[in-house]
């Protein structure tokens, strides 16, 4: 999932509790520190292991650990939010049952 998508799907579980404006900003947030910590996890040492057998087994983690700049899917989410409050505006203004 991307930063769309899940702004979308937090949309539909979130939104009565938190505005589209609150949910844009955590969605940013969220994938900009995901994306500039990323590469911790693939440069740090691993951790010591006093078994042998240890469940906590990196070698396997191929996601990628060098994004590119997400700045299309987070204006591609501004509009959406920017949009949604129109709509809302414009539902409130000229209240029709």
């Amino acid at each position: 999932m991307g930063p769309y998508s899940t702004f979308l799907a937090l949309c539909s579980m979130w939104y009565p509790k938190y505005s589209y404006n609150e949910i844009e900003e955590k969605v940013k947030k969220f994938f900009w520190r995901y994306r500039v910590n990323r590469h911790k996890t693939t440069v740090a040492t691993p951790a010591y292991h006093a078994t042998e057998y240890s469940p906590d087994d990196h070698r396997n983690d191929h996601r990628p650990f060098l994004y590119p700049d997400m700045s299309y899917q987070f204006e591609k989410i501004h509009s959406k939010v920017f949009f949604s409050v129109i709509q809302t505006f414009l539902k409130y203004m000229f209240y029709i049952k």
